[in-house]
């Protein structure tokens, strides 16, 4: 009998490490903030931010993420989505890890981020509202989620894994 899995738990320090890190596309060669590019929203299609390397933030080989990356870029290849090249770094470049950004309907990118264990994804802020940060795993409870004025946390939890 396999055991039944239970939903990561991810701790307040790493929710606020992805709050303030650096998401940013690649424009022309050179990375710029991807809230300062204009991206032109698509009817039902937000923009997210994914990536599949180092699931549940555990650094992987290099040569294992970008293997991770090349799967996760066929699947949005192969769903026909508009993406760019993109990434998440810590201000200080401690961390840094690729990804794309992707114009997709959320429950596609969701299904994406359960399958490649990530913690979550990250909704660049428009002109109407802060950045979102879609976070998969359990729920801490309304004691204990961060308010931040920059971005609105949506705890997603971990789900189904099923492939789109």
């Amino acid at each position: 009998m396999n055991p039944i899995p239970t939903a990561p738990v991810v701790s307040a320090e790493l929710i606020l490490a992805y709050a303030n890190a650096c998401y940013e596309i690649e424009h022309e060669g050179r990375w710029i903030s991807a809230e300062q590019f204009a991206l032109k929203p698509l009817p039902g299609q937000p923009w997210s931010l994914i990536s599949a390397c180092n699931p549940r933030s555990q650094p992987l080989p290099d040569a294992l993420n970008e293997a991770r990356q090349q799967q996760l870029r066929e699947r949005i290849e192969a769903a026909g989505v508009v993406w760019r090249p993109a990434r998440g770094r810590a201000a200080d470049f401690s961390w840094l890890e690729p990804g794309f950004l992707v114009a997709a309907e959320l429950p596609l990118v969701d299904r994406w981020a359960r399958a490649f264990e990530q913690h979550a994804i990250w909704l660049p802020a428009t002109a109407t509202a802060p950045a979102i940060m879609r976070i998969y795993a359990a729920d801490p409870g309304p004691e204990h989620r961060l308010q931040l004025p920059h971005v609105r946390f949506e705890w997603v939890g971990f789900g189904p894994t099923s492939p789109e």
